[in-house]
């Protein structure tokens, strides 16, 4: 199953995608960003697999946050 939905970012799902979030990235006009998660998603494998596949392109990761983050960790963030 493959999915495109927008309102007002568009979400793009489906099996392999993470292999070309690269070119969905570029495509948007970035180049680099922060990966913002929580601390247990950052020790994942899928993670890892990010990194893998964008490089450089992330340039930090943050992931002191709650699972519902208030106005004060977003600031942080």
């Amino acid at each position: 199953m493959q999915w495109v939905y927008e309102q007002p970012v568009k979400i793009i799902f489906g099996g392999g995608k993470i292999k070309e979030l690269s070119d969905i990235i570029k495509d948007q006009g970035y180049e680099h960003g922060i990966l913002v998660c929580d601390p247990f998603f950052r020790e994942s494998t899928l993670v890892k697999e990010l990194l893998t596949n964008l490089g450089s392109m992330i340039k930090g990761i943050y992931s002191d946050v709650s699972p519902n983050p208030d106005v004060k960790e977003v600031d942080k963030c």
